[in-house]
């Protein structure tokens, strides 16, 4: 079935792909607990002043007459306005997002188009550059001053001990800035009642729509054939009642699978299980036809209870992740499968690892290179919930790998 896009929908889905650099990404994720907040916030303020620091530049060369604090109001007020006309590309509001989202721990969800990310952009590129600035102009100099063994112009003592004021009052100026825009982006970025109750409705009709249309049709199928092998009996040969009955098998199983997605498509209202039902995802798996018991194995750092104790869209979005990766990996893979669940300081760290692709299966390659419908949802349900996930290939097969605000 082909899919028509419109142009809108088109340079959404381009501008959706601006994120943070993978390098920086990864080095956000290097350190947890406080220094990792600390490096992820001064990452996130170095991204600010670099995107600023050089049109502020320009604007310093044009106000070069004018000297004092007058000049630093002045181009302060400048780079202030051009924030703001920055701010209204769609591009650099979708780089916003994945670096709220990377380096802040934010749910961006939405993209450029989320509500209160123009505001948030305008801070991020203001408090950036002024941190930036603030960095090079002050600190750096009597820091340098230090390490030479020089004495500051105009003081008759030495250097070190206003740089070390200087260095303890900028790791104390990353910590609150990061404090205060990550306190300003959730309150920019919670969602809107309204909008929220639009996206809720306009799923559960679309959700009794394909129930219509598609539901009524796979049961008549089964119907349908289970009657006309009754009716044949044993005049019907072996292969007619083979193919009967794979038609009606194959027909009640795509119509559990269209009762799973409608599940999917109504879960915005709350409801769905979470990832303390793992564990019965995997043995019902594991009973499966496909499946076999053994094939499957589960570890976990966290306990049912403590799992049932994760923050619940978190939860949820885990579990349809690892149902997701799961299903693919037994029906589309050779070889043992491995999920598992770990804590780390900031997040759930959930990964499916499985064997290549089967020899016999064309869509194994596309479904874990990540080409496939599912994997394209697997990943955008880790970018709604404040996550990110990644399908590496390993030399055995491949790993899907998710983090998620825990």
């Amino acid at each position: 079935m082909s899919r028509t896009v419109s142009p809108t929908h088109a340079r959404a889905e381009r501008m959706a792909g601006m994120t943070v650099p993978a390098p920086v990404r990864t080095a956000a994720r290097a350190l947890g607990g406080p220094l990792g907040a600390g490096w992820r916030a001064w990452l996130y303020l170095l991204l600010g002043g670099v995107l600023l620091v050089p049109l502020a530049a320009v604007l310093a060369g044009l106000l070069w007459p004018v000297d004092g604090l007058k000049a630093l109001a002045l181009l302060w007020l400048a780079c202030a306005a051009a924030s703001a006309l920055l701010a209204l590309l769609p591009r650099l509001r979708a780089l916003e997002a994945s670096a709220a989202r990377d380096l802040l721990g934010l749910p961006a969800a939405g993209g450029a188009a989320a509500p209160g990310l123009y505001g948030l952009t305008v801070a991020h590129l203001v408090a950036g550059a002024t941190h930036s600035a603030a960095t090079l102009f002050l600190v750096v100099p009597v820091v340098w001053f230090a390490v030479t063994g020089r004495e500051l112009p105009g003081h008759g003592a030495g250097a070190v001990p206003a740089a070390a004021i200087a260095v303890l009052l900028w790791v104390a100026s990353v910590y609150l800035l990061g404090a205060l825009l990550r306190r300003m982006g959730r309150l920019m970025l919670r969602p809107d009642p309204a909008r929220r109750l639009a996206e809720l409705a306009r799923r559960d009709a679309l959700a009794r729509e394909l129930h219509d249309a598609l539901g009524h049709a796979l049961a008549a199928i089964s119907v349908q054939a289970a009657a006309l092998e009754a009716r044949l009996g044993t005049e019907a040969t072996t292969p007619v009642r083979g193919s009967l009955a794979a038609l009606a098998s194959a027909s009640r199983e795509a119509q559990g699978e269209l009762d799973q997605a409608l599940g999917l498509l109504r879960e915005g209202d709350g409801t769905g299980p979470g990832l303390e039902s793992v564990w019965r995802l995997v043995a019902g798996l594991s009973d499966g036809p496909v499946g076999g018991p053994g094939r499957i194995t589960l570890g976990s750092d966290l306990s049912e209870a403590e799992l049932a104790g994760l923050d619940a869209a978190t939860s949820r979005a885990g579990y349809r992740i690892l149902q997701e990766a799961t299903t693919n990996a037994v029906r589309h893979a050779d070889g043992p499968v491995t999920v598992r669940i770990r804590r780390t300081p900031k997040a759930v760290a959930l990964e499916v690892t499985s064997g290549p692709p089967a020899a016999a299966d064309e869509r194994a390659g596309a479904a874990a290179s990540g080409h496939g419908s599912g994997l394209a949802g697997m990943r955008r349900r880790a970018a709604l919930a404040g996550g990110h996930l990644d399908i590496d290939r390993a030399p055995t097969g491949w790993i899907v790998r998710a983090e998620l605000p825990g």
